[in-house]
């Protein structure tokens, strides 16, 4: 049995060095194609998870109608839990008709992406671009950050480290 390579796209020339950084974000890109591809064969969400998409509305080959373009002309977050239907996952973008009082069809290219966050399992990737942060601004971070989403905290949990005396 021969094992199949998958084509990584060329990026420069031999000249320069090796752009890792866009290597390990177009992989980190395919993981969220593969999670949505499972989604899409399952035709629901598994259990209790719930994505958040967040992707840039004016890069190359989105699709969304005028109005939502207008509302949303720099980015937009959505949210894939019960009112979605007709996932379909190509190679290079997904397509999901959302409920925004009336069906609407978004296509939207994997390239587009700044984040994806599954809520369920405290799990989040920021893209190129992304606001990890939640300053408003674009990060323009080399490598895409992939962390476990801090949880809340409560206020009637008092912490043992609050408690220790500290050595000064």
């Amino acid at each position: 049995m021969v094992a199949m390579r998958r084509a990584v796209p060329y990026i420069g020339s031999m000249k320069q060095s090796l752009n890792y950084e866009q290597i390990v974000e177009q992989n980190l890109l395919g993981v969220v194609r593969d999670v949505l591809d499972i989604v899409a064969g399952q035709g629901q969400l598994p259990g209790d998870h719930y994505f958040y998409i967040t992707f840039r509305t004016g890069a190359p080959n989105v699709r969304l109608s005028q109005w939502l373009k207008e509302k949303y002309p720099d980015r937009m977050t959505i949210v894939l839990q019960h009112q979605f239907s007709d996932l379909e996952v190509a190679g290079d973008s997904f397509s999901v008709s959302l409920d925004f009082n009336g069906t609407e069809r978004l296509t939207v290219p994997f390239s587009s992406i700044t984040s994806f966050v599954d809520q369920h399992v405290n799990f989040v990737m920021y893209f190129n671009g992304g606001d990890e942060d939640g300053d408003g601004d674009d990060d323009e971070s080399p490598l895409p950050v992939i962390k476990k989403a801090a949880k809340k905290s409560r206020d009637n949990v008092i912490h043992i480290s609050s408690l220790k005396k500290k050595d000064d």
